[in-house]
C-alpha cells in the first residue's frame, strides 16, 4: 500500500513539474505576444511622424509657397500687361507723342510678359520635380520601415529599393532647384522690364 502511494505520489509531482512548465511557455507566449503588440504600436507610432505628419506638413509649406510664387508672377504679369494696354491710352492725352519712346516702352512690357510666362513655367517644373521628389522620400520612408517588420531573410530585398528612392529623391531635388532658381531669375527679369519700360513711357508723358 505504502508503495502504490508512494507511485502516485511521484506521479502528481511529475504532473506538477509538467503543469508549471506549461505554465512558463504559455506566460514566455503572452510576453512574445505583449513586446510584438508593443512594437507595432511604436511602428504605428514611427509610420505616422515619419510619413504621414512629415508629409502634411511638406504639403501645406509647398501650398504656402507655391501660393505666394504664383502671386508674386501674376503680380508682375498684369504690371506688364496693364502697362501695356494703359501707356497708349495715356498718350493719346498727350499733345505730341515720341514714337520711338512708345515702342521702345511697349517693347520692354512685351519682353516683360515673355519672361514672366518662361518664369511660370520654370515654376510648374519646379513643384512637379518637389512633388516627385516628397514622393520618393515617402517610399522610401514606408520601405524602410516595412523593413523592420520584414523576417531576416528578406530584409536585404529591401536594400535596393530604399537606395534607388534616396537617389531619386536626391536627383529631383536638384532638378527642382535648378527650375527654382531659373524661375526667379526670370521673373526678376520680368519686374526689370516693367521698370525700364515704365521709365521710357514716364519719358514720353514727360518729354
Amino acid at each position: 500500500m505504502t508503495s502504490k502511494n508512494q507511485s502516485q505520489s511521484t506521479k502528481d509531482s511529475l504532473n506538477d513539474v509538467d503543469f508549471m512548465r506549461q505554465v512558463e511557455v504559455d506566460r514566455l507566449e503572452v510576453e512574445k505576444f505583449i513586446a510584438k503588440q508593443e512594437y507595432t504600436k511604436t511602428y504605428l507610432e514611427r509610420w505616422k511622424l515619419d510619413v504621414v505628419d512629415r508629409r502634411t506638413v511638406q504639403i501645406n509649406l509647398a501650398h504656402s509657397a507655391s501660393d505666394f510664387g504664383k502671386f508674386t508672377l501674376r503680380s508682375i504679369f498684369l504690371l506688364n500687361g496693364g502697362a501695356m494696354i494703359a501707356l497708349p491710352a495715356f498718350g493719346q492725352l498727350v499733345d505730341k507723342i515720341d514714337a520711338s519712346l512708345l515702342s521702345t516702352s511697349l517693347g520692354w512690357f512685351a519682353g516683360g510678359l515673355s519672361v514672366v510666362t518662361i518664369a511660370m513655367l520654370f515654376a510648374y517644373f519646379s513643384l512637379s520635380a518637389t512633388a516627385i521628389s516628397w514622393r520618393c522620400a515617402m517610399d522610401g520612408s514606408a520601405s524602410s520601415l516595412n523593413q523592420e517588420q520584414a523576417k531576416e531573410g528578406e530584409k536585404d530585398n529591401f536594400n535596393t529599393a530604399i537606395e534607388n528612392f534616396e537617389k531619386d529623391r536626391v536627383r529631383y531635388n536638384k532638378y527642382s532647384d535648378v527650375f527654382e532658381f531659373l524661375a526667379i531669375i526670370f521673373a526678376v527679369a520680368g519686374l526689370i522690364a516693367f521698370i525700364v519700360g515704365a521709365n521710357s513711357g514716364a519719358s514720353m508723358l514727360t518729354g
